[in-house]
């Protein structure tokens, strides 16, 4: 493990690319073509720009030509049935290619996957959570079940894309990754004898382009090809033949120590969970519920290893902001709840009885001032500090070094679904909602025998 490495320019356009991938986040699209086409003029805008293209002054190789869009992006879409309107579709999955001249004789190729869109059923409750069952790869049945199901499906999505009603992107006529790749790949000319190609993700992004890499390699028949993974921030997918396989890659992992996301699926990871903000934010039963609910997940507690090949990086704990009103207000209502008063503060219904189960669960002592309405702004708190180590603290990583860094962000920031401070939404229909809806009804019929521990999961 290298601890705070130092990234190359080269690096940081792959986690550019990277970040880029997620450009649909967030948004609502009419059709599978729309959310396509949205991602295909938003990507060909941003990369434009200087600080990817390699014309920033602080770039090293400046004169390099700018990114070129090989194929796609192509997104896998679905009707969002939440307010049972079929014109309402969200991205679930979403990859393109773009390829950049490095010298005479290098090309590299930048595959970008998309992490969860916070919008997409999908994303969150199959392909982030479906742990508790193994898949064999998608491509190769003899592998033996070695991936979670819920990676194996978004690979899926990705590698049968471009999906039915499809907007066809027009650099690739709506062929296969594969064969435009091998096409594209076979016409360089002979001058160029070393061909890198770089498969980056974010979140859930950093679980499926290790798996995406696993497959290109085995597509990709040019001997001059050589494939990389550069996940970040990416749980565990598989099992330890999975990361076996993952050895046969150049792997270059990224993630925070301080990131909930790289923690999961791996028990030894996990079981760090309720002390990773401990210098500041106390996990209390609540949070330490989740947690709990997280480590029962996979089949059994040996199941998913994290690949222990990675590059790390620790930063600061960040202040909270303006969460702090968003804490506070949400800590008010909780407790004139308790109290049995009319809160001011509006809350879902749902939430507040998600939230008293699963605190019901994993503690014994009396309802009080520092009962349910602590435990609930502890893990608001925890959530909130999550999320800014989940997002700002990668952007921070990746372009440190660069002159006016601060620039350069912004820049891409209009084509790129990125929030400097991400919010919690508490709304009834919301994935955090559902999430909460699952631990809540998992605990309540499989919670701890001893609620004294907290739900501490031991190592």
């Amino acid at each position: 493990m290298v601890i705070n490495p130092t990234l190359t320019n080269v690096e940081r356009r792959i986690y550019a690319i990277n970040w880029l991938s997620n450009c649909n986040g967030g948004k609502v699209f009419t059709s599978q073509a729309d959310s396509d086409q949205f991602a295909q003029d938003q990507i060909a805008a941003a990369l434009v720009n200087p600080g990817i293209t390699g014309d920033n002054p602080a770039d090293t190789n400046d004169g390099i030509k700018k990114f070129d869009v090989v194929w796609g992006p192509y997104t896998s879409a679905s009707q969002d049935t939440t307010d049972n309107n079929s014109d309402a579709w969200v991205t679930d999955n979403s990859v393109f290619v773009a390829k950049q001249k490095q010298d005479d004789s290098t090309m590299l190729y930048v595959v970008g996957v998309a992490g969860t869109n916070a919008n997409s059923f999908q994303g969150w409750f199959i392909e982030d959570l479906d742990v508790g069952e193994l898949a064999t790869l998608p491509w190769d049945a003899s592998s033996g079940k070695i991936i979670a199901n819920g990676a194996a499906a978004g690979a899926s999505k990705l590698i049968n894309l471009p999906a039915e009603g499809a907007h066809i992107a027009p650099q690739d006529g709506g062929e296969s990754i594969s064969k435009t790749l091998n096409t594209d790949i076979a016409n360089l000319p002979k001058s160029i004898t070393k061909v890198d190609v770089a498969v980056s993700g974010h979140s859930l992004g950093g679980a499926l382009s290790p798996v995406f890499a696993l497959y290109l390699k085995s597509v990709l028949t040019d001997s001059r090809v050589s494939v990389a993974a550069y996940p970040t921030a990416g749980p565990s997918a598989g099992t330890q033949d999975y990361v076996n396989l993952l050895a046969t890659l150049d792997y270059k992992s990224l993630w925070n120590t301080k990131d909930i996301v790289p923690h999961a699926w791996d028990h030894n990871y996990i079981a760090e969970l309720d002390i990773i903000y401990s210098s500041e934010i106390e996990a209390g039963a609540i949070t330490k519920g989740c947690i709990y609910w997280a480590s029962k997940q996979p089949p059994s507690e040996s199941t998913y290893k994290q690949a222990d090949f990675h590059f790390s990086f620790s930063p600061k704990l960040y202040d909270l902001g303006i969460y702090g009103s968003i804490i506070d207000s949400f800590e008010k209502a909780i407790a004139d709840i308790i109290a049995g008063k009319k809160p001011e503060e509006k809350l879902p219904p749902g939430l507040i009885n998600d939230l008293k189960e699963i605190y019901h669960a994993c503690h014994s002592g009396p309802i009080g001032d520092l009962g349910i309405p602590e435990a609930a702004l502890r893990f608001m708190k925890y959530m909130a500090q999550a999320g800014m180590q989940h997002t700002k603290a990668y952007v921070s990583a990746f372009f440190e070094g660069f002159s006016d860094s601060e620039t350069f962000i912004k820049a891409i920031t209009p084509y790129v679904a990125y929030t400097e401070t991400p919010t919690v939404k508490l709304e009834e229909e919301s994935n955090l909602m559902d999430f909460l809806d699952i631990v809540a009804d998992y605990l309540r019929t499989h919670g701890p025998s001893d609620k004294d521990c907290s739900c501490k999961v031991s190592k």
